[in-house]
């Protein structure tokens, strides 16, 4: 299969965990980058080496700098697979609950986060009972 991959869903949360960590350094990158522009660039005792000072500084740290874009884009796809793989393990947690109780043909979107599959079945069985009277509604 070309495009696609399988993860583990036991070893999905040290996976986000890694990814958050490598978040981090790259965090802590982006600020010694910031820091290493704000400095005055060494004058240097020739235009040569002024003008190298100058130039580090301004590749590291403005925004328009090589390793300012390249720490941004690191960020950028870091979070949205941090995000990605959450969204992959609710789904995994969502379908797992629906087997375990006993819900078949159920597509994990169909489930909420602050909905648990037994409230949904709950909510659902008085959305299809409305003649029930309200004092046997939780």
């Amino acid at each position: 299969m070309s495009g696609t991959f399988e993860l583990d869903p036991e070893r999905l949360p040290q996976a986000i965990a890694d990814l958050e960590e490598a978040k981090s350094r790259v965090m802590d990158i982006a600020q010694e980058a910031r820091e290493l522009g704000m400095e005055a660039p060494n004058q240097g005792s020739d235009g040569v080496s002024s003008n190298a000072g100058m130039q580090i500084a301004r590749v590291a740290g403005g925004p328009d700098g090589a390793l300012f874009n390249a720490n941004e884009a690191y960020l950028e796809a870091l979070e949205a697979t941090i995000e990605n793989f959450k969204a992959m393990l609710a789904d995994y947690h969502n379908i797992e609950d629906a087997n375990q109780l006993g819900l078949r043909d159920i597509e994990a979107s169909e489930f909420n986060e602050s909905e648990t599959p037994s409230e949904r079945r709950e909510r659902e069985f008085y959305e299809n009972n409305p003649h029930l009277p309200p004092s046997s509604r939780s």
